[in-house]
């Protein structure tokens, strides 16, 4: 039976024909019976866990793989390639094997040749005439003393589909009215004897691959009920499982025909696999499991295997209906629910991407994660192919790497690449045509290139310019490399050597540029090979500096080109006009402080004056100095300019200065209160205290400086405050008990004129004792509690210690 299977490519809807049932052929364990059923024998049973498809597609030049796989876990499997020219229909070996004796299968007799160096589960074809004229394909898998033969395969070439219209003839194989006979795969008369693969009396046990409902026996993969069309792909009359396949509608005209044969009107377009029926079958063979003692019942598992390979295939009312409907919606699935083809297509690894390609090497661009094959059996995670024939046209496809514990991804779409081819033969030397003592000029011939440097650089032209004179050089000529041919090896060395110049006096040089000058000396910028003059060529000299020069004069400077063993000296060049500079002024006053701070000095400036802190090894015209270190002295002196006609000045005396020191930032801890005695107070007693603040002491303050002072008091009821110093207080105890004196400081900052207000201040809390209060420990030892609390998070500046204040702060 033929079954059309519609899919798409990109925005084009093809069909694809699959001849889908097969059968392969065991040796010892398993063999065909007459009844479809299959039996075991007690010998360890290797199987086919993936046969070739009937039918696979292709043009002229094409690539097509054909690949089968057994569950040899061992490795020991020989596989041996058969092929059989075109002629002969492909043959059923329904119920055959390969003896058991070990020998060769005998399909040599039926015209099978071996395939010499193919002991791979793949095998690569490129496409020829004789493969689209009938050539078929089948593997003989040789595991130990059993041999597997797998089903037959060829290729066709890829068509584009017509549009069937409704109600007319369904294709062969797939409608077959009630009672009528069909083609040789599948001659169903209702209540007869089937085809020689799937022989089932009504009502007696079926095959692992076609449940068949009672009443008529049908074909090993068409379940077809009397009198009604069956739904697309999976319509089953109530109790009666169908086939895997495909069901029948009834009316439709069949058309006789073996399994093999091609319809002329359709055709596969695609070189992927796609679900058929030999897929159903060795599936069913490898499982080997029933549900009943009479076998007549497919285990769950491989019920749900079949129901997902049913739902991708199509049905001829189906088909016919949505041709009606413009052959725009796929078949495979029914309403409502995703195409799985659509979604498989979406999974698909694009082409590689080529990046290298000689004419022995390929590489594409590797990617994490993918592995790519030239021959779909080795593959690789570079992506780079060597050793490969020149002008031969490679397939490369990708596919995800297998992850631990599981199996390796589909291979995705392929690149098409061909390795360019060898190169040719170097070319002969070249020939001269021109020599001058800068140039050589050679003869060019299509398709060549030539280097002057060794091989460095090539250039298509003949004409080597910018030569040295009298200087050999080696011209080398070679193929140059094509889109479609490698270069070819340099040919051997054409040796020229340029012309002697001859001795010429040398143009005259640009004017000597000035570097600089002063109040006795000149320099200019020099040249190689050039020599200068300040006397108009009285004498000369390779340098460029002209001293002891008298100050405020007017000198000329001229260069040339100095003789050698080629040349004369050259003419004399324009002269360059210069002037030396006037003699140092006389030294400025020293200059006046205009302000510092701890890390700033300024003072006041004068035009035309500059300025120095370093002892003139620096100069500004700026007077301020920044960037300078707290409390240190330093000295700054001037310095007259120097200018266009005349050089600096002498120095100044210097002004000696220092800048301020660190502003004194003390810490809070350094407040206190004095006078509470340790001992507990008596009642009536008077506590006596003083409060001191810390930078109260501060005689000469500075901006920046920070003080604490001590502003009021409270204690049991009393309190007092204080708006000058001495800071003291007092006050009668006339409660026993533990009692609390908390004094108060307010933080101050010197801002350059006076003391202002700056942050939070803090407190002291005193604790002591009056009455009869018990004591304990030693009685010597004061008890006094002192607790400093911050009244709030104080501004930038509480930190301890002294602080580096900006140069905003001068005195």
């Amino acid at each position: 039976m033929r079954k059309t299977r519609r899919f798409h490519i990109g925005k084009v809807t093809a069909a694809i024909l699959l001849s889908v049932t097969m059968i392969c052929t065991m040796e010892t364990p398993l063999l065909a019976a007459g009844n479809g059923q299959v039996q075991s024998t007690d010998q360890e049973a290797y199987k086919i866990t993936k046969n070739l498809e009937q039918t696979y597609t292709g043009n002229v030049g094409e690539t097509v793989t054909l690949e089968v796989a057994t569950n040899d876990t061992e490795n020991q499997a020989v596989y041996q390639w058969q092929i059989k020219e075109g002629g002969t229909e492909t043959t059923k070996a329904e119920g055959t094997e390969a003896e058991s004796t070990g020998e060769e299968p005998q399909g040599t007799a039926e015209g099978w040749k071996n395939l010499d160096g193919q002991n791979q589960p793949k095998l690569l074809i490129t496409v020829s005439q004789e493969d689209l004229n009938g050539r078929l394909y089948r593997c003989v898998v040789t595991i130990g003393e059993q041999k597997l033969i797998t089903g037959e395969a060829r290729i066709g070439m890829p068509v584009a589909q017509p549009s069937q219209p409704t109600g007319g003839s369904q294709e062969p194989e797939s409608t077959q009215p009630t009672g009528e006979s069909q083609g040789p795969e599948n001659t169903q008369p209702t209540g007869g004897s089937q085809g020689p693969e799937n022989t089932q009396p009504t009502g007696g046990p079926q095959g692992p691959e076609n449940t068949q409902p009672t009443g008529g026996p049908q074909g090993p993969e068409n379940t077809q009920p009397t009198g009604e069309p069956q739904e697309p792909e999976n319509t089953q009359p109530t109790g009666s499982p169908q086939g895997p396949e495909s069901t029948q509608p009834t009316g439709g005209s069949s058309q006789s025909g073996g399994e093999n044969s091609l319809n002329t009107n359709l055709a596969p377009v695609s070189t992927e696999k796609q679900p058929s029926a030999n897929t159903l079958t060795v599936n069913s063979m490898e499982q080997g499991n029933t549900d009943g003692a009479d076998g007549t019942a497919l285990t769950e598992k491989k019920k749900a295997e079949d129901e997902k390979i049913l739902d991708n295939q199509d049905d001829p009312d189906s088909q016919n209906k949505q041709n009606n409907q413009n052959n725009s919606e796929d078949l495979n699935q029914p309403t409502g629910q995703s195409n799985p083809e659509d979604q498989k297509d979406k999974d698909i690894l694009p082409a590689p991407e080529c990046i290298l390609r000689t004419d022995t090497v390929i590489a594409v661009k590797a990617e994490e994660g993918l592995e790519y094959s030239i021959d779909s059996t080795s593959w690789t995670e570079t992506g780079r192919f060597e050793k490969l024939i020149p002008d031969t046209e490679y397939t490369i496809s990708a596919r995800r790497m297998a992850q631990e514990g599981g199996q390796p991804g589909e291979a995705g779409e392929k690149l098409t690449v061909r390795t360019k081819k060898e190169a040719l033969n170097p070319p002969e030397k070249p020939k001269v045509l021109e020599v001058t003592f800068s140039s050589i000029t050679i003869e060019t011939a299509e398709g060549q290139e030539y280097s002057i440097d060794k091989g460095e650089t090539w250039q298509t032209q003949g004409s080597f310019t910018s030569l040295k004179p009298d200087t050999a050089y080696e011209i080398l000529a070679r193929f140059r490399e094509t889109e479609e041919q490698m270069g070819s090896d340099s040919s051997q060395a054409l040796t020229v050597t340029t012309e002697k110049e001859p001795l010429p006096v040398p143009e005259s040089p640009q004017a000597p540029k000035l570097l600089g000058k002063t109040d006795t000396e000149i320099r200019i910028e020099t040249q190689k090979g050039q020599e200068y003059s300040i006397d108009n060529g009285s004498t000369w000299q390779d340098g460029g500096s002209f001293s002891n020069l008298t100050p405020a004069k007017e000198y000329q400077i001229i260069g040339r080109v100095k003789a050698t063993s080629e040349n004369q000296a050259g003419k004399a060049s324009s002269p360059l006009q210069v002037k030396t500079k006037a003699g140092p002024p006389s030294a400025p006053d020293k200059p006046v402080l205009a302000g510092r701070s701890q890390t700033e000095l300024k003072i006041q400036t004068k035009t035309g004056l500059e300025y120095s802190i370093d002892g003139g090894a620096a100069w500004q015209a700026s007077g301020t100095f920044g960037k300078l270190k707290a409390d240190t002295a330093y000295s700054i002196i001037a310095r007259v300019k120097e200018t266009e006609d005349a050089v600096a000045g002498k120095q100044s005396q210097a002004l000696e200065v220092k800048t301020l020191r660190e502003p004194w930032v003390p810490d809070m801890k350094e407040n206190k209160v004095t006078g509470v005695k340790g001992d507990p107070y008596a009642l009536g007693e008077t506590v006596k205290f003083q409060a001191v603040g810390a930078g109260m002491d501060n005689k000469e303050p500075i901006y920046g400086d920070v003080r604490f002072v001590p502003t009021h008091w409270e204690c049991s009821g009393y309190s007092g405050k204080w708006t000058e110093s001495p800071y003291k207080g007092s006050f009668k105890v006339e409660a026993q008990g533990t009692h609390y004196l908390k004094v108060y400081f307010e933080r101050q900052m010197y801002n350059g004129e006076s003391w202002k207000k700056e942050g939070s201040g803090c407190k002291i809390t005193v604790t002591f004792h009056a009455g009869n209060v018990p004591k304990t420990g030693d009685e010597d030892q004061p008890v006094l509690w002192l607790s400093l609390m911050i009244l709030a998070a104080g501004a930038a500046g509480l930190a301890a210690g002294r602080k580096k204040l900006n140069s905003s702060g001068m005195k």
